[in-house]
C-alpha cells in the first residue's frame, strides 16, 4: 500500500494525529457518533446533555431526555444505589479524582423494557462547559451480566437476583431468544 492510498501515515504527536490538536467539533462528532451512552447530569439529576446512543440504548430521542429527571429511566430498585453512589462520588472526588468504579444499572427503555447498563461518571461542576456530573453508559454483555450472577450468588443475593442476571447473560449471548428459567422448591429438602 502506497502512501496515497487508505489512510496516509502521519507523525504522532501529543496533540494527536497529524500534529494538531482536535477541536470542540471533533470531539463532538466522536460523542455523537460514539455506541456509548454519554450525558450531563445537573445538581437536581436532570439531564443537560445527552448523545444520540441513547436511542440505541434506552429508545428515547436526546431530546426527550433533556429536562427530564435520570430517576425517570432508572430501575426504582436501584435508584437509591445509584444515587449513593454518584453522592459518595462526587463527595469524594478531590481525594480520588478521575472516573467512579462502573457499576451495573437497570435502566427502563422508552418501551418498558429493562436494560443493563454499566455507568461511570465524573464530577465536572467546577467546568463552566459541563456544570454537572459527565455519565458514560455501555450496556453491558453476557459476560457481564454472568458475573454479576456470579457475585450475586456469592453474596448469598435472592435466588431470583440471581436467575435474572443468568437469564438476561444467555439472553445477551443468543441475540433474539427470550430466556426464561422455572425452579421450585417444596420447602424441605435441600
Amino acid at each position: 500500500m502506497d502512501e496515497s492510498s487508505g489512510f496516509r501515515r502521519a507523525a504522532v504527536s501529543e496533540h494527536g494525529a497529524a500534529g494538531h490538536a482536535p477541536d470542540d467539533a471533533q470531539f463532538r462528532v466522536i460523542i455523537e457518533t460514539s455506541p456509548y451512552l454519554y450525558a450531563i447530569l445537573d445538581e437536581q439529576i436532570r439531564f443537560t446533555y445527552v448523545n444520540n446512543a441513547a436511542r440505541d440504548i434506552i429508545g428515547y430521542e436526546p431530546a426527550e431526555l433533556i429536562g427530564m429527571s435520570a430517576a425517570d429511566i432508572i430501575d426504582p430498585d436501584d435508584f437509591e444505589l445509584a444515587l449513593g453512589a454518584l453522592g459518595q462520588l462526587v463527595d469524594e472526588f478531590d481525594v480520588h479524582p478521575g472516573e467512579g468504579i462502573p457499576m451495573g444499572v437497570r435502566l427502563i427503555h422508552k418501551i418498558g423494557s429493562v436494560v443493563h447498563v454499566e455507568i461511570g461518571a465524573i464530577p465536572r461542576f467546577d467546568d463552566p462547559h459541563v456544570n454537572g456530573v459527565i455519565i458514560r453508559g455501555r450496556p453491558m454483555s453476557g459476560q457481564q451480566m454472568l458475573d454479576q450472577a456470579l457475585e450475586a450468588l456469592v453474596a448469598s443475593s435472592p435466588l431470583d437476583q440471581v436467575l435474572e442476571f443468568l437469564v438476561t447473560s444467555v439472553e445477551h449471548e443468543l441475540r433474539g431468544v427470550r430466556a426464561s428459567i422455572g425452579y421450585g422448591w417444596d420447602g424441605e429438602s435441600l
